[in-house]
């Protein structure tokens, strides 16, 4: 199978950038591309017909793409619903231009109904439909326009159009469950900080006043949280922005040093529960990109390169480049992820068993499968366990600084 286009493969090991800019038709448009540097991105968004206006380079890893963006889920999901809609008129036996066009009557959303007005002029004009899409990344990936390639190349369109939709669901759906487990204790543990610092800020001053005015002897704890109100009024300012930018220093640092990028994933898997949720998912992903392409016929050089990237994830994007080598040396998939070291025993040992019996793509898809099922076991084992967590931790911050400030009256109190 040749190369339609090199863009779409480019080595894991490259750096993420963002790039806005016009499509073909003049349109605005936007997107995220791996690339060996700016100059190689705008190379190969011209190809593809994009006129780029701008390029910053982003920073991916332990968050597994996990910001939260309404439109972008929707657009996905518009998607997902699009690859549905074409298999099925594929499957009835329209032909591909009128199911275009009934798939275009139908969609809710203009962009991707401006966008599959022009994938049926391009192919009205004699391309093909995976050529056409790939003029398009923002709405279609380079996995989806090559499982459309396999499809025009196998006859079997309809059968790609909707193992394209299935993969696409798959990734949305367990992304959705990862926020969703580090959503809810990321909002709480804001919550608790931002009650703690109205308190330190806005309560603590009236006690203090109180306080002086009453010239007592204070016990120890309520002067140390006098104390750190104190500082926090007069050097807050100076310790946020010293924060903000010792943030911005690592995560400009974390984009330019690729070292210093992965050495902050590592010690993310090292986080107790946190590191295995985020593991099992970049391993499902792995798992299922390499099933849903492996099984359309993509050579296995390409599915490893492009199963790498696609698990989101620094540690297991590194080790496309070995395991290609490793591959290309004759060493079997199984041995080359075994020397990788990154991929657990079960997985290793399913590998072998695939290429054993013949069905290496069934076996991924089934430990896709697999840690898809451990990835909703773990949230909902972090759900349950967060909460009294939180709970306790909440109760317990919230709890020693109003203790630690009505103290004085206590005592007052007794000596009365």
């Amino acid at each position: 199978m040749t190369e339609t286009n090199p863009v779409l493969w480019e080595a894991p090991s490259q750096r993420a950038f963002a790039w806005r800019g016009r499509d073909a038709s003049g349109q605005p448009a936007s997107g995220e591309r791996l690339a060996a540097g700016m100059a190689s991105l705008r190379w190969s968004l011209a190809e593809a017909g994009i006129e780029v206006d701008d390029v910053r380079p982003v920073r991916r890893g332990f968050w597994i793409d996990l910001r939260f963006d309404r439109k972008t889920v929707s657009k996905a999901r518009d998607h997902v619903l699009f690859m549905r809609q074409l298999a099925t008129l594929l499957r009835a036996g329209v032909p591909l231009l009128q199911a275009l066009g009934v798939t275009e009557a139908s969609q809710t959303g203009p962009g991707l109904r401006r966008v599959l007005v022009q994938l049926r002029q391009r192919l009205e004009a004699g391309q093909a439909l995976s050529a056409a899409m790939q003029a398009y990344p923002q709405h279609f990936d380079a996995l989806t326009c090559r499982m459309i390639a396999a499809g025009e190349l196998s006859g079997a369109l309809d059968v790609m159009c909707d193992r394209a939709a299935g993969y696409q669901e798959r990734m949305l759906n367990l992304r959705d469950k990862v926020r969703t487990a580090l959503f809810y204790p990321a909002m709480v543990l804001l919550m608790a900080l931002l009650l703690t610092l109205a308190l330190l800020l806005f309560v603590i001053p009236s006690f203090a006043r109180l306080y002086a005015d009453a010239g007592a002897l204070l016990p120890w704890p309520t002067r140390v949280v006098l104390a750190f109100s104190d500082g926090l009024m007069v050097h807050g300012p100076w310790i946020l922005a010293l924060l903000l930018g010792i943030g911005a220093v690592v995560s400009r640092l974390g984009s330019r040093w690729p070292a210093l990028h992965a050495a902050l994933d590592r010690f993310v898997l090292c986080i107790p529960l946190l590191g295995g949720l985020i593991a099992k998912a970049a391993l499902a992903r792995w798992a299922g990109t390499f099933a849903a392409l492996f099984s359309a016929g993509i050579p296995l050089r390409q599915t490893l390169e492009a199963a790498s990237g696609a698990s989101g994830h620094t540690v297991y994007a590194e080790v496309g480049t070995s395991l290609q080598s490793d591959v290309t040396a004759g060493q079997r998939v199984s041995v080359a992820l075994a020397r990788a070291r990154v991929f657990p025993p079960m997985m290793v040992q399913m590998a072998a068993v695939g290429e054993e019996s013949g069905s290496l793509d069934g076996l991924m898809a089934k430990v896709a499968d697999y840690y898809e099922q451990e990835v909703a076991e773990a949230v909902a084992r972090l759900s349950n366990l967060i909460e009294p967590v939180l709970m306790v931790v909440l109760g317990l911050l919230i709890g020693a600084v109003v203790i630690a400030m009505y103290l004085p009256v206590f005592r007052m109190g007794s000596v009365l």
